[in-house]
This record gives C-alpha cells, structure tokens and sequence, in this order.
C-alpha cells in the first residue's frame, strides 16, 4: 500500500507512506543509488511504483496546495500554513475549549485569515 498526495496519478512526495515490502525494494543498494541518480522526486516515485501491484490510496485529512487562509475543518494536516495561521492554530489547540482542540480549524476560519 502507497498512502499518499495524489495529483492526476502522480504521487506528490512532500509525505507519503509506504509498506515495508515496498520500503525494502526501494532500499535495496544498487536500486536506491540508480532513485538517487533521478531529478523529480515525483518522477522517481511514479517511475519504480508503476510497475509494482500496489493499493493507491489518499491519506485522510491532509491537505496540500490549499489557498491561503483556508483551513479544511477536518484537517489534520495543512500545507501551506502562514505563521499567522500557525499561531492560530497553536492558540486554538491550547486553548482549553474542546471543541477548538477537536477541530482548530473553525478557529481560523473565524480568525478572518482567508480574507487577507
């Protein structure tokens, strides 16, 4: 199983998890030195798992590319996040309200970030 960004079946290597079978495939020596030979991360990825027989799955609840300010209430992870969203968030996530440390989100949301 492969979990991770997917954009028009390319895998999107800024997170991704793997199985340990295919973890010990791509790590055998002589393989890993011809990956580490590549340019694109993304290509490396597509180019070796194309041949293999593998699940190709979305990690829940991670975002990338998102617009500036917006923050997907079932977020667990965000890339991009401004400092300004961050301290949010941060702020959210210790604020001793359940439900903004259950979804820190609705914080930015409410904070006006997206409007900047």
């Amino acid at each position: 199983k492969v979990l991770g960004h997917w954009n028009d079946g390319k895998l999107d290597s800024k997170i991704l998890i793997i199985s340990r079978d295919i973890h010990a495939v791509l790590n055998y020596p002589p393989l890993f030195k011809r990956l580490a030979e590549e340019v694109d991360p993304r290509d490396i990825w597509y180019r070796w798992l194309h041949g293999t027989a593998y699940a190709q799955l979305q990690l829940p609840q991670v975002y990338f590319d998102v617009n500036p300010g917006t923050c997907p209430i079932d977020a667990t992870l965000l890339h991009p996040a401004s400092a300004d969203m961050q301290d949010v968030l941060h702020q959210a996530v210790w604020s001793g309200n359940d439900q903004l440390q259950a979804f820190p989100c609705a914080a930015v949301n409410r904070s006006g970030l997206s409007q900047r």
